[in-house]
């Protein structure tokens, strides 16, 4: 059991309703009304809400997250009531996987819990580092949460925000993956491929459930919410651009800041709403002063220069430029300081 350390004070700040979730790992059965497990998890959700409680953070749902097999459905009803009837008058919510809803047991199971979120993004197992993957495919999702409204049962959905990072090893077969960083298991020679969520399809998929959904469907969350820290996730200006229903682009900008003796570090900003990770080529030109000497940094390099300009290109931004990020791409020593003038090259995507 491996449990998590809230930041009560940053919950409290909020001044919402908060739900607390049990995620629980690979398991077959049994599943029974009494017995050790059954009262360990129940114990568990007890222990959470008085916590969150003593802690004056109003707790709205204990949520259990299990990847269930879809033959244990059924099974798996017996340990949702036993929680539910535990924790009352908290309420239990689950997470379905859009697998489970071609099993007659689904249904029963839904009804079961009194909240549901259907998670609509997972990806299948490649068979290369080349195979055609998506996320989450805005497609099946609309399909996956039409099927789940025919239950006639209120639910929310949720959307992705992070990349995977899947492992190849040398003949090309997927070895793991990874949605926070390499694991520690992963061969010594190993190619890896980035599989993000597409903010720009997701939007797409928000604006039309905005216009027409299911009436039982009653909102949406996001796995999961941004840290200025974590490479695999998105920011917060893409996430609250996607929930708003706004056009996503990268903006990109250079700003030199003068040092002395005609010297100039050079800084490349996303001001932005959506990562930038192609290439990218960046002419700086004056007019009077003559160029000493310059050098680049990050993954740029001086590609060409004369006296009165100097070229960096970068095949990529160091894997991408995060929205809000900026990066050093160099500097350059004029003969004096001078007016400096910017062109960006680039492919946006």
């Amino acid at each position: 059991l491996f449990r998590v350390a809230p930041e009560y004070e940053t919950l409290q700040d909020i001044n919402r309703p908060i739900g607390f979730a049990i995620r629980i790992g690979i398991y077959r059965g049994p599943f029974t009304q009494q017995g050790p497990i059954i009262e360990m998890l129940q114990g568990l959700a007890q222990s959470i809400i008085k916590e969150a409680t003593q802690h004056s953070v109003p707790i709205s749902e204990v949520q259990l997250d299990f990847d269930c097999p879809e033959s244990k459905l059924e099974d798996y009803t017996i340990w949702v009531r036993s929680i539910e009837e535990a924790i009352q008058p908290i309420h239990l919510g689950i997470t379905a996987l859009p697998s489970w809803l071609d099993q007659p047991q689904c249904k029963q199971l839904c009804k079961a819990a009194d909240r549901v979120v259907i998670q609509v993004h997972s990806i299948d197992r490649p068979d290369s580092i080349n195979s055609d993957l998506m996320l989450c495919d805005p497609n099946r999702a609309k399909l996956t949460v039409n099927k789940m409204a025919e239950f006639g049962i209120p639910f929310r959905v949720a959307l992705p925000t992070y990349t995977y990072l899947l492992a190849f090893d040398d003949q090309g077969k997927l070895s793991g993956l990874s949605a926070e960083g390499p694991r520690p298991n992963w061969p010594k020679s190993f190619q890896t491929r980035r599989l993000p969520a597409d903010a720009i399809l997701l939007t797409e998929l928000v604006k039309a459930w905005r216009q027409d959904r299911p009436r039982t469907l009653q909102g949406l969350i996001w796995y999961r919410l941004p840290v200025s820290n974590d490479r695999h996730n998105w920011r917060w200006p893409t996430l609250r651009a996607v929930i708003n229903g706004q056009n996503l682009a990268s903006r990109l900008e250079v700003q030199a800041v003068p040092g002395q003796e005609g010297l100039y570090d050079l800084f490349l900003t996303n001001d932005g709403t959506l990562d930038y990770q192609d290439k990218i080529g960046i002419e700086i030109t004056w007019q009077k002063q003559q160029l000493i000497a310059s050098d680049a940094l990050s993954k740029f390099r001086v590609s060409s220069f004369t006296h009165k300009s100097v070229s960096l290109e970068a095949s990529d931004v160091n894997g991408k430029l995060a929205p809000n990020e900026t990066i050093p791409i160099g500097w350059i020593r004029l003969s004096d300081y001078d007016e400096l003038d910017f062109q960006i090259k680039s492919k946006n995507p």
